[in-house]
């Protein structure tokens, strides 16, 4: 999660040449997200994700919830965005932060494919 919010910040202002504030914002965000979607993983140490139903707990649904329109007002709000000292994002920048934050999902469900795959192959 540290990697994808590093990464994520050095795009932004290396490569996209952004702001530091867009930069930073954008690091916050995707670090947010990177937490929640990865509590999706921890709900089983081996199956999928997808297998026990990413719907399936109502207030762990409702939990993520909250903090999506959390962030949302944090960004949004000026009077938080000032507390928070974070700029507003462009639907571009969504975009970048969706696909980094929810790289930590991808990449566990790959470990525990492979685990899953290797208990078959000995047991």
């Amino acid at each position: 999660m540290a990697a994808c919010t590093l990464f994520a910040y050095a795009v932004e202002l290396y490569l996209l040449d952004g702001s530091v504030d867009r930069a930073r914002t954008i690091a916050f965000t995707v670090l947010v997200f990177c937490q929640k979607f990865h509590i999706y993983n921890c709900r089983s140490q081996w199956s999928s994700a997808f297998k026990r139903g990413i719907f399936s707990n109502k207030f762990l649904n409702l939990s993520v919830l909250f903090i999506f329109l959390s962030q949302i007002a944090i960004i949004y709000v000026p009077g938080l965005r000032e507390i928070f000292r974070v700029t507003v994002l462009a639907p571009s920048d969504w975009l970048l932060i969706f696909a980094v934050a929810v790289q930590p999902l991808i990449w566990m469900e790959v470990v525990k494919a492979a685990v899953r795959k290797r208990g078959r192959e000995n047991g």
